[in-house]
C-alpha cells in the first residue's frame, strides 16, 4: 500500500478509532483499482459528523451469508442450516440469495435509543439515505472486526436486527455472545433491552 493510501486510511483511523477497520488490516486481497476507489470514498467518510458509527470497507465483491460463514466458521456458534426455519432440510434458500451490497465502504450507525423499543419503532429512527442493512452486511461488518483482530463493536449479549427474513418471513438477527456470533430468526422479536437496529449508509 503506497504512502498516500496509507495516509487516507490513517486519517479515518484517527477519526473513528476502534470503530474503524482498514482494508490493510484484513487478510483479503483488494485489487489495486479497488484500493484507489476506497481512497476516494475515504474523503467522504472524513466529512461524516454522526456519532455511534462503525466503518468497514465493503468486501471486494458481493458475498452472501453462507460465504461469510465459510470464511470464518469458527466465528459462529451454529451452522447456516440452523439459522432459519428450514432446519433439518438444509440451508434456508434465502440465505443463498441474501448478499452484501456492491459499495466501497459501509458506515453503520447503531443508535443507543434503538435498544429496548419494538422493532416497528426502531425503523422510525432511520435517517435519509440510510437503510436497514441485510444479514450479510451485518455479518460482514462483525467478521471484518474479527479478522482484523479487533473487539466487536457491540457488547456481549447484544442483538442486531436486520432487514433480512427467513423463508417464513421472520426477522433474521445476530447475537454477539462472548467471541462468537449466533444467527437466528427468533432473536430480539420483542422490546428486548439488548436488541438494537443498525442503519447502513453505503459510500
Amino acid at each position: 500500500m503506497n504512502t498516500s493510501n496509507h495516509t487516507a486510511f490513517s486519517r479515518l483511523s484517527e477519526k473513528y478509532g476502534d470503530m474503524f477497520v482498514s482494508p490493510g488490516e484484513l487478510p483479503i486481497v483488494y485489487p489495486e483499482s479497488r484500493i484507489y476507489e476506497l481512497v476516494s470514498g475515504a474523503r467522504i467518510l472524513e466529512t461524516v459528523t454522526e456519532d455511534d458509527v462503525v466503518v468497514t470497507p465493503a468486501p471486494p465483491f458481493p458475498i452472501g451469508d453462507v460465504g461469510i460463514h465459510r470464511m470464518s466458521p469458527g466465528l459462529f456458534s451454529s451452522l447456516p442450516e440452523e439459522w432459519g426455519k428450514e432446519m433439518g432440510k438444509g440451508v434456508d434458500p434465502f440465505l443463498y440469495q441474501d448478499q452484501t451490497s456492491d459499495s466501497l465502504w459501509y458506515l453503520f450507525r447503531i443508535p443507543r435509543e434503538s435498544y429496548g423499543i419494538p422493532y416497528e419503532d426502531q425503523t422510525g429512527l432511520r435517517r435519509d439515505s440510510e437503510i436497514v442493512p441485510s444479514l450479510a452486511e451485518v455479518l460482514w461488518m462483525l467478521e471484518a472486526f474479527a479478522l482484523a483482530g479487533k473487539k466487536f463493536p457491540v457488547g456481549v449479549g447484544h442483538v442486531l436486527r436486520t432487514s433480512s427474513r427467513s423463508s417464513d418471513g421472520a426477522v433474521l438477527s445476530v447475537l454477539r455472545w462472548e467471541d462468537q456470533l449466533t444467527v437466528s430468526d427468533c432473536l430480539g422479536c420483542e422490546a428486548d433491552p439488548k436488541s438494537g437496529m443498525p442503519f447502513l449508509k453505503a459510500v
